[in-house]
């Protein structure tokens, strides 16, 4: 695998159950953000846009750590289900202005996203 260069996307992300919606920084968990005591599903929203210059790159996005479980939506497109950390390639579904879903279900408060996550751009 060639050099790998990563866009962290830390915030602002957009954290919304069905009666509310808290902006916050990632990584954290729910408790951390504001949703103490949560358990169920929470999603979380994150706006980007595609980078120059990559017509010969591959591109990942790349997550450290779902706690619990999360499924994975770009662009209103699911990409994986019971998703706890990875790398999944978008390299042909960025489109100039995207939208990262992450629908994590978790038993309690401590569940989010509970590690980084990075846009990956990699050599050939």
């Amino acid at each position: 695998m060639g050099e790998i260069h990563s866009i962290r996307l830390r915030g602002p992300w957009t954290i919304s159950s069905d009666d509310c919606a808290l902006v916050f920084v990632h990584p954290c968990t729910w408790a951390d953000a504001g949703f103490v005591s949560h358990s169920g599903t929470l999603t979380h929203y994150r706006s980007f846009g595609k980078p120059t210059n990559i017509e010969s790159k591959r591109l990942y996005l790349s997550f450290e750590g779902i706690q619990t479980s999360g499924k994975i939506f770009l662009n209103d497109e699911l990409l994986a289900e019971g998703f706890t950390s990875g790398r999944i390639e978008v390299t042909s579904k960025l489109l100039p202005r995207n939208v990262l879903a992450v629908e994590v279900t978790s038993a309690s408060d401590q569940g989010g996203l509970t590690g980084g996550v990075s846009l990956e751009i990699v050599d050939g």
